[in-house]
């Protein structure tokens, strides 16, 4: 019996605690809960009860609520990697498409042309560098010998030959070039012809690439020409008499005049186009 009654007292007590610990918090509020549980136990038991169920449902609900915003914060982390992605494939595609428009990017006056654009798959080395380049366009594209080449820039060279599949160019600097030219701001034609490049030693070193050879107009009538000066533009000519050539294509810009033995004038040239890197040209089909 004393065992007996030594058990119901450790498990009134631990009850007793149990429900101290539910009853709401800070002592007076405890003491009240006691008050109730002792005055009316079924109401106090009920009030009980409803705050442990509260309690556990709220629990619940936070944890639901956190595993929601959990998935939803996955998923706008997959949406912004998908969206990077698209923006930089939206950035190659916008880079590629200005590369074209450059390398299309030519304006002649009242010329309505056929272009070809073409990659640049040969170049010629050493001394003959600014001489020859192939490219892998043909006369199964329409390439015809004696059409032009250029950039968006300005005139590279002349159609030399062609293959099926690939084409010869000699270059403006080619000492084997020659084409008839204008400068339109003097209303003058003249000869437009390369130079054999002129082998440059540099004592500091060796150089990557030789200096492009000169470019050069001869005067085909040296009192007019003495009227052109360093900046006037130089343009082709149809007074070269080929069918393919055709007017306006810019070759480059005076940089100074000179005379040669006999007194008649040089026009020195600034070509358009470097020719140092040419990856892609554009041969104008008429």
């Amino acid at each position: 019996m004393r065992l007996s009654s030594h058990f119901t007292v450790l498990t009134a007590s631990g009850i007793l605690l149990a429900v101290l610990f539910c009853l709401p918090p800070g002592p007076a509020r405890r003491l009240a809960g006691i008050t109730q549980l002792v005055m009316a136990p079924a109401s106090g038991l009920a009030a009980l009860s409803l705050r442990v169920s509260r309690a556990a449902w709220g629990g619940l609900r936070h944890n639901q609520e956190n595993d929601d915003i959990d998935a939803v914060r996955a998923e706008l982390a997959a949406a912004k990697l998908q969206l990077a992605a698209i923006d930089d494939k939206y950035d190659g595609i916008a880079l590629e498409n200005n590369l074209l428009r450059n390398r299309l990017r030519l304006t002649y006056k009242n010329e309505s042309l056929t272009i070809v654009v073409a990659e640049v798959v040969q170049r010629d080395p050493f001394a003959e560098f600014y001489d020859n380049i192939v490219i892998n366009r043909g006369h199964n594209d329409g390439i015809r010998p004696g059409q032009l080449v250029a950039t968006h820039r300005g005139l590279v060279g002349l159609i030399a030959d062609t293959a099926p599949s690939s084409a010869s160019v000699t270059l403006v600097t080619s000492p084997k070039f020659a084409l008839a030219c204008q400068i339109p701001k003097r209303n003058l034609t003249g000869l437009l012809r390369g130079l054999a490049p002129t082998s440059a030693t540099d004592p500091a070193g060796p150089q990557l690439l030789l200096p492009p050879p000169d470019l050069v107009v001869d005067a085909l009538d040296g009192v007019m020409f003495d009227a052109v000066m360093p900046g006037d533009l130089v343009y082709t000519s149809k007074m070269d008499g080929r069918a393919e050539v055709v007017n306006d294509i810019l070759v480059g810009a005076v940089v100074r005049v000179e005379h040669d033995q006999a007194g008649a004038p040089i026009l020195r040239l600034q070509p358009a186009e470097s020719l140092a890197q040419l990856p892609f040209v554009h041969v104008i089909l008429k």
